[in-house]
């Protein structure tokens, strides 16, 4: 049920599961594999110009903005209640998988590979412009954190 808008000019596979309520609107000029499963109430909008492999597996409830120019492969699970904001111009791997409730905010401009695990209760913000390999492992209720990482910050 609710408005869908699909535009997708794509030169490869492209495979859409979307099982929900609201707004949805898909942006994806992609030449290469994308997979989409979106399983939630709330809207949508998702804009991926990438050259490489992108798998979406979303199921939640809210407000879901995903920006994703990106030339390597991106991965991204999350199973959350809230508000998610990830954009990634990303020229390598980038792997999030995000089970938690509140808002996720996600600037990840890096040339090099992130993972991302973040079972946490709460607001967490991070904007990693990094070169090098990056690993985040966060577990924490309601806490406010800075963690620096190779001079960069990260506050949860």
């Amino acid at each position: 049920t609710g408005t869908t808008q699909l535009n997708i000019p794509s030169t490869a596979s492209t495979q859409l599961n979307i099982h929900r309520t609201g707004t949805t609107q898909l942006n994806i000029p992609s030449t290469a594999s994308t997979q989409l499963n979106i399983h939630r109430t709330g809207t949508t909008q998702l804009n991926i110009p990438s050259t490489a492999s992108t798998q979406l597996n979303i199921h939640r409830t809210g407000t879901t903005q995903l920006n994703i120019p990106s030339t390597a492969s991106t991965q991204l699970n999350i199973h959350r209640t809230g508000t998610t904001q990830l954009n990634i111009p990303s020229t390598a791997s980038t792997q999030l998988n995000i089970h938690r409730t509140g808002t996720t905010q996600l600037n990840i401009p890096s040339t090099g590979s992130t993972q991302l695990n973040i079972p946490s209760i709460g607001s967490t913000e991070l904007n990693i412009p990094s070169t090098e390999s990056t690993q985040l492992n966060i577990q924490t209720i309601l806490y406010q954190w800075a963690i620096v990482l190779r001079g960069q910050t990260f506050r949860v």
